[in-house]
């Protein structure tokens, strides 16, 4: 089986090291692919880079299977809804060290990184990245295509709504909600819930813009440009 990681940047660069760190012999996965639209065919990390049709061309269904490489939630929803409509597995990345209770109930293409604690019947639905260092409580829902950055703090009964973004370092407190498509920054520390489509920002949290429409990450419009065309 060969693993396509949907992305070629930094954070398609952090799983690629966390792949090879759990799976150093290629036990579980004998090759893996970067898949980049706006590219041509190539090389990236010594590794085949090449564009999502190309793929499609060349592996089937069942040669290979995916996790999306990239961190802005917009991009990540587009990008797994491309893959499970092209009949592709997506499969989850967990650093095996990172403790996980087991009451813990996750979806499809779930990445963990390491150092990551994530207490008692939480629910992490599709395409959700949580990097390392993240602390999660007990009963903490997480809907689809949420970024969870480093460090973070996540405190009992929280509810991410789809595709919210959690800076590095942020603090929520037990009993809120982060809306749907919600940005909250680096450090930030949440006491209150969030409303949807808002950017949060400081020490208590404040709500400094409207989020709706905007990148996380502003230096991805020439992928969301390709994604739309080819869309």
């Amino acid at each position: 089986m060969k693993l396509g990681i949907y992305g070629a940047s930094g954070h398609a660069k952090e799983i690629y090291d966390l792949v090879i760190e759990m799976d150093p012999e290629g036990k579980k996965w004998d090759e893996i692919i970067f898949v980049d639209d706006t590219k041509d065919a190539g090389f990236f990390r010594d590794c085949k880079c090449i564009p999502f049709e190309q793929l499609c061309r060349e592996y089937s269904t069942e040669e290979i299977e995916f996790c999306i490489g990239v961190g802005e939630p917009k991009l990540k929803e587009i990008l797994f809804d491309k893959v499970d409509k092209a009949g592709y597995s997506i499969t989850n990345i967990i650093y095996p060290k990172s403790y996980i209770s087991p009451s813990v109930k996750m979806g499809r293409g779930i990445i963990i990184k390491r150092k990551v604690s994530i207490s008692s019947d939480t629910i992490i639905k599709d395409n959700v990245c949580i990097l390392s260092n993240v602390t999660i409580g007990h009963d903490v829902v997480i809907e689809k295509h949420c970024q969870i950055a480093s460090n973070a703090f996540i405190g009992g009964h929280v509810h991410f709504g789809e595709k919210s973004y959690l800076g590095t370092g942020a603090m929520i407190r037990e009993e809120i909600n982060i809306g749907e498509g919600a940005i909250v920054s680096m450090g930030a520390v949440v006491l209150k819930s969030v409303p949807d489509y808002v950017t949060v920002m400081g020490n208590p949290a404040r709500i400094i813009s409207n989020s709706k429409g905007e990148n996380v990450f502003k230096n991805r419009e020439k992928m969301f440009h390709s994604m739309n065309v080819q869309n």
